[in-house]
């Protein structure tokens, strides 16, 4: 596996990884969800990872070279569910701000 794949798997992964967190966050808010749709997302969130795991292992990297992989995707899914958060928050922390210079 070259660094090409894994960089590509780790972008689908991000991909999965939003659809994921908005199905989660859909389903806490109270909007239908669909079973299959929920399923269909954790599982492929889970099958992503799965499958960079085993690229990785699989890969004739440099053990420092896989680490580096390992960490700046563990790194990067993170802040992807920090911004998401943020995002999610920003605009009513925007609203409760105006509201109170109103009064």
């Amino acid at each position: 596996m070259n660094r090409a794949t894994i960089l590509l798997c780790c972008y689908l992964v991000y991909l999965l990884q939003s659809r994921c967190s908005k199905s989660v966050r859909d389903k806490l808010e109270g909007l239908k969800v669909t079973a299959i749709y929920y399923s269909v997302s954790w599982f492929s969130f889970v099958a992503a990872i799965v499958l960079l795991a085993v690229g990785l292992f699989n890969a004739n990297l440099a053990l420092s070279e896989k680490g580096f992989y390992a960490m700046a995707y563990t790194l990067s899914i993170f802040a992807a569910i920090a911004v998401q958060k943020i995002l999610l928050i920003w605009p009513i922390l925007k609203m409760k701000r105006a509201l109170s210079q109103q009064y």
